[in-house]
């Protein structure tokens, strides 16, 4: 596994995760948040971040791929998460946003299990 650094006019990027198959390419960027700031506004400051014609034609000339979208995993320190995020997720993974919610919820319960 690389972390990429996508050359911008802006500044070095480096999404935590790319995704493609066949003509498709994602772009995910995950965020733990305090509970002081909507996650929303979070999830589409990532989105925002990410979402450029710069990273799009890097993405598109590495892949061959077409199509290029941008996401966000947005997540509060104690675990919620923003409805964007699951969304992105559910429409481009093809999982039910119950499962999202599921996992992240053992994790929190494994590591306060585990750290107490």
């Amino acid at each position: 596994m690389k972390e990429h650094a996508i050359p911008t006019t802006a500044w070095i990027r480096r999404p935590d995760l790319i995704v493609y198959k066949d003509n498709n390419a994602v772009v995910i960027d995950v965020t733990v948040v305090s509970d002081n700031g909507k996650l929303d506004d979070s999830h589409k400051r990532k989105v925002e971040y990410y979402n450029n014609n710069e990273i799009s034609n890097w993405l598109k000339n590495r892949t061959n791929c077409t199509n290029v979208d941008f996401g966000a995993y947005v997540v509060s320190w104690r675990g919620c998460q923003c409805k964007f995020s699951q969304l992105f997720l559910s429409v481009h993974f093809e999982l039910p946003q119950e499962f999202l919610t599921c996992v992240y919820g053992y994790h929190i319960w494994r590591h306060y299990k585990t750290s107490t």
